[in-house]
C-alpha cells in the first residue's frame, strides 16, 4: 500500500499532468482498491484546485496566504481523518466560486454535497464582479436589476444574458481601467451585451474584464479564456482586445479568440469584417474565414485558412472536431461537463477523433461512440474518467 504521503504527491502531480505511466498505475491500482480511496482522491483534487485559485485570483497578498493556511489546514485534516469528510465545530467548508474561494463556517452555515455524476450538462451562470468588489451570482433561474451606481449605469440580467446600459451623463473616466469582470465557471456559459452594443458569448472557464462605459478614443477590454464576438461598428472608436501579450483590434466584425492561459497557443478566428492581431514581433490583418495562430513560447504569428464552425460552434450548441487528437477534446469536454480524466498510458492522448457533439446532451453517449472505434477505452470512477 502507497504511504500516505506519496499518496498525495501523486495526486498532486496528476493535477499537474506531470505523473508517470508507472506512477498513474500505482493510483489507479489504489482507486480501485476501496470505494473511500476515490473521495478522499476527489476532495483533494478539489483543494489543490482552490489553492492554484488563489495564486491566480485577484486578492492580496495577506489574502491569499490567508487563504492558503485555512485550505492546507483542510489537507491535513483529511490525511488525519483518512479521508472521512465529516467536518465538524467550526471547520471551514470550501465554496468555490468563480475563480474566488469563499470559506464559511460550518457552525452556522447548511452543508450542501457538491458532488456530481459524470456528465452534468453545463448551463447558463457566471459570477459578476463590481468595481467596488461586490460579487453577484448570475445564473439561468432568475432575472435582476443591478444598479451599478447612480452615475453609472445599470445591469440588466435576464436568463442567460447580462445587458450593460450606460448613464449618458457617466464622467469621462480611462476606459483603460477594467471597472467589472465576469467569470464563467466550469460548465457554464453566458451572454452579454455592453454599453456599445457589442455582443459577447463567453465559453467555460473564461473571464471578461469590461468597463460599464467607453469614453475614451477606443474600446478596450481584456480577455481569459474563450469568447466569440460581435462588435458594434464605431470607426471612431476601434475595439481593442487584449489577451495575454496580443492585441486583437477592430472596428465592427464578428470573430472568435481561444486564449486560455494553460495552453500554448492563441487563436482568433474571423467570421466576417476584418481584424488586426498585435503582438510585439509583429501583426497580421485577417480576412473572412482565415485564423491567426499565436505560439507564446515563440511570440510569432502564423495565419491560416480554416472552416470557422469548427471554431465557434460552441457558441450555438455545438462542438465539432476534425481528426482532433484525444487530450485536446477531453480538455473541452471537461470545461462543459465538469469532469476529471485520468491517462494510464500517455500514448491514448494522441489519438484522433472526428466529432460533431451536441453541448446539452449528456456525454454518455459521445464516450460510447469513440470506444467503439476499438482504439480507445473508458473506466468511469465516479466523476473520473480513467483513459485506456
Amino acid at each position: 500500500m502507497l504511504p500516505q504521503e506519496l499518496i498525495d504527491e501523486y495526486i498532486l502531480l496528476f493535477r499537474r499532468g506531470e505523473l508517470s505511466s508507472i506512477k498513474q498505475r500505482e493510483l489507479i491500482d489504489w482507486l480501485n482498491a476501496d470505494v473511500t480511496h476515490q473521495a478522499y482522491y476527489r476532495k483533494m483534487l478539489k483543494l489543490y484546485a482552490c489553492i492554484e485559485m488563489t495564486e491566480n485570483n485577484d486578492l492580496t497578498k495577506t489574502m491569499q496566504e490567508t487563504v492558503k493556511k485555512r485550505l492546507y489546514k483542510q489537507m491535513y485534516i483529511q490525511r488525519l481523518k483518512k479521508i472521512s469528510w465529516k467536518i465538524t465545530g467550526v471547520a471551514a467548508i470550501l465554496i468555490i466560486m468563480t475563480g474566488s474561494v469563499l470559506l464559511w463556517n460550518s457552525s452556522n452555515s447548511e452543508v450542501i454535497s457538491s458532488s456530481k455524476t459524470l456528465g452534468e450538462i453545463g448551463s447558463s451562470k457566471a459570477i459578476l464582479t463590481l468595481a467596488n468588489g461586490e460579487k453577484i451570482t448570475l445564473n439561468e433561474k432568475k432575472c435582476q436589476y443591478i444598479t451599478i451606481t447612480e452615475e453609472d449605469g445599470i445591469l440588466q440580467d435576464s436568463i442567460g444574458h447580462l445587458q450593460i446600459k450606460a448613464k449618458e451623463h457617466h464622467s469621462q473616466r480611462q476606459t483603460t481601467l477594467m471597472d467589472n469582470s465576469i467569470w464563467i465557471p466550469q460548465g457554464g456559459e453566458y451572454h452579454l451585451t455592453l454599453s456599445d452594443g457589442t455582443k459577447v458569448w463567453l465559453n467555460a472557464e473564461s473571464k471578461l474584464k469590461f468597463p460599464t462605459c467607453f469614453n475614451d478614443d477606443k474600446r478596450m477590454v481584456e480577455l481569459s479564456g474563450e469568447a466569440y464576438f460581435e462588435v458594434a461598428r464605431n470607426p471612431s472608436k476601434p475595439f481593442i482586445i487584449h489577451t495575454d501579450g496580443v492585441n486583437i483590434k477592430v472596428l465592427g466584425t464578428s470573430f472568435g479568440v481561444r486564449s486560455y492561459q494553460e495552453e500554448n497557443t492563441i487563436f482568433t478566428t474571423l467570421v466576417t469584417g476584418s481584424v488586426e492581431v498585435q503582438s510585439t514581433h509583429g501583426k497580421v490583418r485577417l480576412t473572412p474565414s482565415q485564423q491567426a495562430v499565436y505560439n507564446k513560447n515563440s511570440k510569432n504569428i502564423t495565419t491560416k485558412h480554416v472552416n470557422t464552425e469548427f471554431y465557434i460552434g460552441w457558441k450555438d450548441g455545438k462542438m465539432i472536431y476534425d481528426n482532433c487528437p484525444l487530450e485536446e477534446i477531453l480538455r473541452d469536454l471537461k470545461r462543459w461537463y465538469s469532469f476529471e480524466v485520468f491517462y494510464t498510458n500517455s500514448q491514448t492522448k494522441q489519438i484522433p477523433f472526428t466529432l460533431n457533439i451536441r453541448k446539452h446532451e449528456k456525454i454518455d453517449g459521445v464516450l460510447e461512440l469513440m470506444q467503439k472505434t476499438g482504439r480507445v477505452h473508458f473506466d468511469i470512477k465516479e466523476n473520473t474518467i480513467i483513459v485506456k
